[in-house]
Formats: structure tokens, sequence, C-alpha cells
């Protein structure tokens, strides 16, 4: 237990465009005594998060959970929409989340543990109505089923 504790006494947040990412890591390490660092990155480039994942191993000396939890909402899906909000919002709400546990899944079968989790939404499994965002619940959907996966091709590399 008292490995585990040290190992949570370290988070590596990432952000795209948030301008209180510095603050909030601050303020968890105030509040908390840990150690925190921020990585500014875009999670809809698969070498992007393979750099920062690598980024963060370095900095921190392992990786043991990696939360994907990065989603834009959009009305984008609609007959009236352009097909680049769509391509968006997949890229980043979809294509981020594998991206992610793919990269950490690289390394945690390098070090033999590790845990991914993908945040979803309740609209991976109902459709929001009147709300037209088929894009953002598709992306959802396909979160809810890529955990699945990568939970089953995790146990396999054991």
């Amino acid at each position: 237990m008292r490995k585990q504790r040290a190992a949570l006494r370290q988070i590596a947040i990432w952000y795209h465009s948030s301008k209180t990412a510095e603050f909030l890591a601050a303020e968890i390490t105030k509040k908390f005594n840990v150690k925190t660092k921020t990585y500014q990155m875009d999670v809809r480039g698969y070498r992007q998060v393979e750099a920062a994942v690598a980024k963060t191993v370095e900095d921190f000396g392992r990786l043991d959970v990696m939360i994907a939890n990065a989603g834009v909402p959009s009305k984008a899906g609609g007959l009236g929409d352009k097909v680049e909000d769509w391509d968006r919002v997949r890229a980043i709400d979809f294509d981020g989340a594998c991206y992610c546990m793919r990269a950490a899944g690289l390394v945690f079968r390098e070090q033999k543990r590790g845990v991914g989790i993908i945040t979803a939404s309740m609209s991976g499994h109902a459709a929001n109505v009147p709300q037209e965002q088929s894009c953002y619940n598709t992306g959802k959907t396909g979160c809810v089923s890529h955990q699945l996966i990568y939970t089953n091709s995790c146990k396999l590399c054991k």
C-alpha cells in the first residue's frame, strides 16, 4: 500500500487550450501535496500523444494511470452541419481517447502494469433528444466500445 500511495502523489495534466491548467495544477499541488506538471498538447495527433506520454514517463519515471477525458460537445452531424465540424469532434472525442489508450498501453505493457480509463458519457448509451449532436453521441459510443476492447486486449497481454 505504501508504494501505491507514493504513485498517487504525481499527476500529469494535459490540456489543449485551457487558460486555467497551470492554476489548477498549482492548486492541486498545494491542497493535496502532490507533484503536478502540465503539458499543452493536442490529442488529435497520435505523434503528439505518443510524445506527451514519453515526456510524462521521462518526468515522472513511469505511467500508472491514463485517463482519457478529452471531449467537446457539438451540434455536428446533421444534414445542415459542416463535415469539418464532424471531423473535429470525432478527432477529439474518439480518436483522442484511442490514441491515449494506445500510447499508454504500450508503456503499460513494457512496465507490466498500468490502468487505462476512458471517460465517455451517457450520450454513448442514449440519444439526447432534441439535441442534435449525433457526432458527439457516436464518438462517446465508440469510447464505451473501445474501453471494452482495450480492457480485453490488455488481459491478453499478460
